[in-house]
């Protein structure tokens, strides 16, 4: 039975199922973003503001990676629950140990293209000098986990594949956990600064990948891992990537799209880079608590389309959307009304914070725009449509931004009219996103529905 420990997507009620996978997915991806989250808390209390405008500065060149490496991975979730859908044992173990072996190569080169690149992309960023250093040697230390985070990610996409999100919270936990007692005890006992942090988060990385693939060797049934039996198939990869591809670099453009932000942040001084570093660890929570419906919308719909299910599919991405934005408006309201005293807790510069509470009213007040366009962006990549989202998002998103920075903001270089440019571009993707979908939705029933004789949803 393909969901006899997991959450059974083919079958029965869906609303349900949906929470039961996101949760687990939502809190996983929290603790992932406590790594940052953890440096940056640590760093601004015991090591000043030039080390956390350091930290800070770092992190949209990280999410470049790791939207690089995620939504690779994503390509995995697809191709395996197509197979599961299908009940295609051969090919979906065949596909996992694939996997397996691509993410060891693939973090390998990241993890190498990450050292070459940090000092360079750095300085094009426009990263004051006074924190360059301290910033470069926090990366680079960085990147020597990244190998690590790329096997935790693949890890998880192949347990997501089958319904199961649970193996993944259960690493991330525990290595979660490892990472904050390490930065306490290299920067507040040790008397590290950036390189402190830097380690806890390697070293928490090597455990998180370590617990993954412990628990796909324990795995009994079609998602076992065997050692012996990992290997390098074209095919299969390049089904991954064909999906995976696309998906990475829609996360890498809303990456790119905010280092030119950021290079207009380092414009406005120290104090907007570190609000905006603080602000942002809460836009990052918010967005995590938010992104398992999304991640829902993919995986289910990868298998009901898998098991030829095309209206269960519809109705998936439905409930999807109707908790995601449910589920946004709760969170955007936490934040937003509580923003003085969690950002209390990363700083204690009155400056500084008043610039977080701005850019914290304008991006996360409006996380109901973004859960639109990643719902239905997950949706048509369950349905092997990857590159079509990739598309709108890098029109909608980074290009939209490009012009905005440099005609907008180069007219009136204020901080608030800057975070303006963020629920503006969701808006015009959202838009294009959802045309998209209904489009491909109708050309699937067209040309399926008739071919297809069951229906059972």
């Amino acid at each position: 039975m393909i969901f006899s420990k997991t959450v059974n997507a083919l079958e029965g009620s869906i609303w349900d199922k949906i929470i039961v996978f996101a949760i687990p997915m939502a809190l996983t991806s929290l603790f992932q973003q406590l790594f940052n989250s953890a440096d940056i808390a640590v760093i601004g209390r015991f090591s000043g503001s030039q080390a956390l405008a350091a930290v800070g500065s770092t992190a949209t060149i990280v999410n470049i990676f790791i939207n690089c490496l995620v939504g690779t991975s994503v390509g995995a979730t697809v191709v395996i629950s197509h197979l599961l859908g299908e009940k295609n044992e051969k090919a979906a173990q065949e596909a996992l140990h694939a996997s397996v072996c691509f993410s060891v190569i693939f973090g390998i080169i990241l993890g190498i293209l990450g050292l070459l690149i940090a000092r360079p992309v750095l300085r094009l960023m426009g990263t004051p000098v006074e924190v360059l250093d301290m910033a470069d040697l926090y990366l680079k230390i960085y990147y020597l986990g990244i190998p690590f985070l790329t096997v935790y990610n693949f890890g998880a996409a192949i347990f997501r594949a089958n319904g199961d999100t649970k193996k993944a919270l259960l690493s991330l936990t525990v290595s979660g956990f490892i990472n904050v007692a390490l930065n306490i005890f290299f920067v507040v006992f040790c008397g590290m600064s950036v390189d402190g942090v830097a380690i806890a988060t390697v070293i928490a990385n090597i455990i998180s990948a370590g617990l993954i693939i412990y628990y796909l060797t324990k795995e009994q049934g079609l998602l076992h891992l065997s050692f012996s039996k990992i290997h390098w198939h074209t095919g299969l990869i390049m089904q991954v990537l064909k999906i995976g591809i696309p998906t990475a670099i829609q996360g890498m453009v809303f990456s790119l799209s905010n280092m030119i932000i950021q290079v207009a942040i380092n414009s406005l001084g120290s104090a907007a880079i570190a609000a905006s570093t603080v602000a942002l660890n809460f836009e990052m929570w918010a967005y995590h608590v938010l992104t398992g419906f999304s991640q829902a919308c993919t995986a289910f719909v990868g298998l009901n389309y898998g098991a030829r299910k095309l209206k269960r599919c519809i109705r998936i991405t439905r409930w999807c959307m109707l908790e995601g934005i449910i589920a946004s408006i709760f969170v955007s309201l936490f934040f937003v009304l509580l923003r003085k005293p969690l950002v209390a807790l990363f700083t204690a510069d009155p400056v500084v914070a008043e610039l977080a509470y701005v850019r914290i009213c304008w991006i996360i007040s409006f996380e109901f725009i973004s859960m639109v366009m990643d719902v239905f962006s997950g949706a048509l990549r369950g349905w092997g449509f990857s590159l079509l989202p990739a598309v709108i998002t890098t029109a909608g998103i980074c290009v939209l931004r490009v012009i905005y920075v440099y005609t907008v903001f180069a007219g009136w270089p204020d901080f608030g009219l800057l975070m303006a440019v963020y629920p503006l571009s969701w808006l015009v993707t959202a838009i294009g996103i959802t045309i998209a979908y209904f489009t491909v939705k109708k050309k699937i029933i067209a040309t399926q529905m008739g071919a297809w004789a069951e229906q059972d949803y």
